[in-house]
């Protein structure tokens, strides 16, 4: 449900049910702790700026991922 989280490199098995703003973690993912409301304020901060970013770069590369073949030929070099 909303604002739940499951910590990277868990397994959820199939049929698990999750509810609001609880974390859940381990393989099998297990109940672990409430979500603190700075969390949830903390994920929704996170979201924007990685919507704004993946926009912003999404820009910068072709059709067919070829940007560093175009940017080796105008001369640029990290």
């Amino acid at each position: 449900e909303q604002n739940s989280i499951i910590a990277a490199g868990s397994v959820v098995t199939s049929g698990t049910y999750v509810p609001a703003n609880q974390l859940w973690a381990g393989n099998p993912a297990v109940y672990q702790r409430d979500v603190a409301e700075e969390e949830v304020l903390a994920l929704a901060a996170n979201a924007k700026q990685l919507t704004f970013h993946a926009a912003d770069h999404s820009a910068e590369f072709l059709e067919h991922g070829f940007a560093h073949v175009e940017a080796e030929k105008a001369g640029y070099t990290p």
